[in-house]
């Protein structure tokens, strides 16, 4: 349930050094955005979601994860969220998100599907009709940092944005660094005027 997710994240944001996991056991409806995953000490934190969905229901983000944690989220469908940025994942610390897909995002200003202020590496995943101000599917800022996103085996479709980037936007300021990779990755039927 939500009420048990939430009290999962705050067990392993507790949890202090290691690698802690959460596995998904049934589809999650959200009532409001889940606890910050928030655990600097921690090698990696794991949300594996085993197959099953959360749905933001309007609310967002669905995830989030604080500066300097490290995460993993899996195996596992993001949609419904809506949040000013990163509809389903808002990223300020290091973030890898495998097998999954993140669809019917909406963000009002960036990341309709992921915004990341740190780096992220999405792996065999699909970003499906996620909508934003700007990077309808990704969004990556930085600011004061260097920051990179990797994609690799990944489809990016039919995402909008209303001003740049359709698909993923990269928006660096002045004396910061921004590194986009993409491999194998199919980006097409993204829509924005910029």
């Amino acid at each position: 349930t939500e009420a048990e997710l939430n009290a999962a994240i705050a067990a392993v944001n507790a949890a202090g050094a290691g690698t802690h996991t959460i596995t998904l056991t049934a589809d999650v409806t959200l009532t409001n955005p889940t606890t910050a995953l928030n655990n600097p000490a921690a090698t990696q934190l794991i949300l594996d979601g085993d197959g099953h969905t959360i749905d933001g229901d309007g609310h967002g983000p669905i995830l989030r994860v604080e500066a300097g944690t490290t995460a993993r989220v899996r195996d596992v469908t993001l949609t419904g969220g809506q949040a000013d940025t990163g509809a389903a994942i808002f990223n300020g610390g290091a973030l890898t998100v495998e097998n999954s897909t993140l669809s019917g995002n909406s963000a009002a200003a960036s990341g309709g599907g992921i915004h990341s202020a740190g780096d992220v590496t999405i792996l065999g995943s699909r970003l499906d009709g996620n909508t934003a101000g700007s990077g309808g599917a990704v969004a990556l800022t930085t600011a004061a940092i260097t920051a990179t996103l990797i994609i690799r085996n990944t489809t990016i479709a039919n995402n909008t944005a209303q001003v740049t980037g359709g698909g993923v936007a990269v928006l660096s300021s002045t004396g910061c660094a921004a590194e986009f990779t993409a491999n194998n990755t199919i980006v097409q039927g993204n829509h924005a005027p910029g």
